[in-house]
């Protein structure tokens, strides 16, 4: 499941188009009046993560929008470094009116910090993540978040590797699996 960082062609895999559902989230808040949108993610040697911050730089071109540098980073919520560096970025006068983050837990996480900051989603952030995980629905707010339909994820794999391993000279295939954004209460509209 994901994308094969090597030798692409001979790999079965299975994942979402990731840059295309972090260009839909972004270009989500876009038409929510956002103009002033970062982007939280994790470690980019991750390729899910390279991608979705790939899909975001390009929705913000394409719109027009500013790329502003300190408003794009790789997070780790137990790096006080980080958190300093996040602190910044949400306090500033030119600061982000929205957050697209990588994933549900680390949204949860920034959702704390801004809480800690004097901040309040969505009023004075508002909050995209990834996952629609069990979290994303019981978090207050509630968090509108890709679903990566992680559930079809685990079934295509099971199929292709069940299909492989019963034809074994079948072309390694790739599946995308569609992704859809489901709305719930962490965005404002500006």
């Amino acid at each position: 499941i994901g994308a094969p960082l090597q030798h692409d062609t001979e790999t079965i895999s299975v994942d979402n188009d990731n840059f295309s559902a972090a260009y839909d989230a972004c270009k989500y808040l876009i038409e929510h009046g956002h103009k002033q949108i970062g982007y939280i993610g994790l470690d980019s040697s991750l390729a899910f993560s390279a991608r979705r911050k790939q899909g975001y730089q390009m929705a913000l071109l394409e719109h027009d929008l500013a790329l502003t540098a300190g408003h794009c980073m790789e997070f780790d919520p137990t790096d006080e470094q980080k958190v300093q560096a996040l602190h910044d970025m949400l306090t500033q006068k030119n600061r982000p009116t929205a957050l697209l983050v990588v994933d549900d837990l680390l949204a949860l996480a920034i959702n704390q910090l801004c809480r800690q900051f004097g901040l309040h989603v969505p009023e004075d952030v508002s909050i995209v993540s990834f996952n629609n995980s069990v979290f994303a629905k019981l978090s207050i707010p509630s968090l509108t978040s890709v679903d990566i339909h992680a559930r079809q994820l685990g079934i295509e794999a099971a199929l292709q590797a069940i299909n492989h391993l019963e034809t074994p000279d079948l072309t390694p295939s790739k599946v995308i699996v569609p992704y859809s954004l489901v709305e719930r209460d962490s965005v404002k509209t500006l």
